[in-house]
């Protein structure tokens, strides 16, 4: 949350140094954050099945704005299904 009030807060003039002297165009306004936490097969209780950890980051986000927060095992299977989306289009 730190990093995105720096953002918003320095937004405008990191836009205009990087549109002058980039030639780039980029809308601070609309930056997110994903932090990415343990792994749930790898909890260190065995009670804790994977549905209630799922179920509990989904409850947190809920509540969040502009960050989300996965499990290592979310974004291993969403690069598994991007990857397997490319090979499917070739």
């Amino acid at each position: 949350m730190n990093y995105l009030r720096g953002i918003d807060e320095l937004g405008a003039a990191m836009a205009t140094y990087h549109r002058n002297e980039l030639g780039l165009e980029y809308d601070y306004r609309r930056a997110r954050g994903t932090v990415i936490i343990g792994h749930p097969e790898l909890s260190e209780t065995d009670d804790v099945m994977r549905e209630q950890i799922e179920q509990t980051i989904r409850s947190y986000n809920a509540h969040l704005s502009r960050v989300q927060v996965i499990t290592f095992a979310d974004l291993i299977d969403s690069a598994d299904r991007a990857l397997r989306f490319e090979a499917e289009e070739l």
